[in-house]
């Protein structure tokens, strides 16, 4: 269910909406966004890198993926690093050249590229943070979604429940045969949780609210219980 290096195409075509809205320019330092993390000094090109040259993959950085202590994690335990994590493989390294002196492919600029995505926009639609006010009352503005459940209901385009363990939820689930997939967004704790299920064998079929139980229990392991 990889996508593999597709995924850049949409990454470039979010930063250059935002770049559209106002909100980020091509030219502007990553040191913008990613400064405030304690491993960014030790970032090679730190202080030189543009967002243009992480998208045309001129920044100088190396490449994680192609590095041995990436080859030695395995892609199951590189994926259980997240973005950070992988980026930290760099840290400390020597850049390939002067910042947009040169091109050399790197997935390291993209996985940053993601992080000033995620500082800039933060889950942007659910927590409100895309929409004017006004709009986003009424995308909330649910009807019930159930005759036996008069916490759950619809908005335009989000599934509510009124009533959790954390608070209120907005998110929506989805399914086609194979696969099942949720996201829920967690306004007390601004935090959104995603995940995909690669079978819908024992779930759809299930009498048992399997992705709710599922929705839950990652919940209780995130914010505790």
């Amino acid at each position: 269910m990889l996508a593999a290096s597709i995924g850049k195409t949409f990454v470039a075509a979010t930063v250059l909406q935002l770049c559209d809205e106002g909100r980020l320019d091509l030219d502007d330092p990553i040191s913008k966004w990613l400064e405030r993390w304690d491993w960014f000094a030790d970032l090679p090109n730190a202080d030189t890198i543009r967002v243009r040259h992480l998208l045309q993959h001129t920044s100088g950085l190396p490449d994680h993926v192609h590095m041995d202590a990436f080859a030695q994690l395995g892609l199951n335990r590189a994926a259980e690093l997240g973005p950070e994590g992988m980026v930290a493989l760099v840290l400390g390294t020597e850049p390939r050249f002067p910042a947009g002196a040169g091109w050399s492919y790197t997935d390291t600029g993209y996985l940053l590229l993601g992080l000033i995505i995620e500082a800039e926009t933060g889950r942007a639609f659910l927590s409100g943070g895309l929409l004017e006010p006004e709009t986003f009352a009424q995308a909330i503005d649910g009807v019930v979604a159930s005759d036996g459940d008069a916490m759950s209901f619809y908005g335009l385009g989000i599934a509510i429940r009124q009533e959790s363990n954390w608070g209120t939820l907005y998110g929506h689930r989805g399914w086609i045969p194979g696969y099942v997939s949720s996201l829920q967004y967690y306004p007390d704790y601004d935090t959104a949780i995603a995940f995909q299920t690669n079978t819908d064998i024992g779930i759809i079929d299930s009498k048992d609210p399997v992705i709710m139980v599922i929705e839950e229990r990652l919940a209780a392991v995130i914010f505790g219980e």
